[in-house]
């Protein structure tokens, strides 16, 4: 039951560094462009 749970949490987690990459490279893009 445990590793179940783990399995169930990780995807989330990895949905969030994914998003937490996507904006940086927004705000990134965005300071190059407007600098």
């Amino acid at each position: 039951m445990e590793d179940t749970r783990i399995n169930k949490d990780l995807p989330q987690f990895t949905v969030f560094l994914s998003g937490f990459y996507c904006w940086d490279w927004v705000i990134i893009t965005a300071l190059l462009i407007f600098s």
